[in-house]
């Protein structure tokens, strides 16, 4: 219920603040002081820190990953996915983290072609699948790798909101490479 009352304030202010740029005749008659501008300040400040101090105590829920049991060496890429992947998705969640995403995302993709490698596929072709998101049926996975895959408005935007696009493609590119390396053992 808060939400709502708070989207629904932030809604009206934004809309105010639009029809006062266009129409500025709209708001000339509503006086501005000193006062009540350090009041919305105040609150615009408070709003901030409360949103950020619920964000912090939010636990990210990640996927299970396949765990480091035994299996021949053609049936699994050659990095076991498990406790390494999290502790590297716990160190990247950081948006200004860029080069470590980038790392972590080239080893995610040369795990996907090690596995598609392992299903018998040329090592070009598993490059090709995955470069253009036909390495799997799941959208987030295949977007992860490929800009061009189109995912749906909402789920791209629940996930904007959230904050939490790349560990929840991080999630599905391991959830898609467990359900790879368990077809072809």
């Amino acid at each position: 219920m808060a939400r709502r009352v708070t989207l629904a304030v932030g809604v009206l202010v934004v809309a105010v603040g639009v029809a006062g740029t266009l129409a500025p005749a709209v708001v000339a008659g509503v006086p501005l002081s000193a006062s009540f501008i350090v009041a919305v300040g105040v609150f615009a400040a408070l709003a901030a820190l409360r949103a950020g101090s619920r964000r912090r105590k939010i636990e990210v829920d990640y996927a299970d990953l396949p765990g480091d049991g035994p299996a021949p060496e053609a049936a699994r890429p050659p990095r076991a996915l498990g406790e390494d992947v999290v502790e590297d998705l716990e160190t990247v969640s950081h948006p200004r983290r860029r080069a470590q995403r980038d790392q972590l995302r080239t080893r995610l993709r040369e795990d996907a072609v090690a596995a598609l490698v392992a299903r018998g596929n040329s090592r070009e072709d598993a490059r090709a699948a995955v470069d253009s998101g036909a390495w799997t049926d799941d959208t987030l996975a295949a977007a992860f790798f490929d800009a061009n895959t189109s995912v749906p408005l909402a789920t791209s935007l629940r996930l904007s909101l959230r904050g939490a696009t790349f560990e929840t493609q991080v999630a599905h590119v391991a959830a898609e490479l467990d359900r790879l390396t368990e077809v072809s053992a």
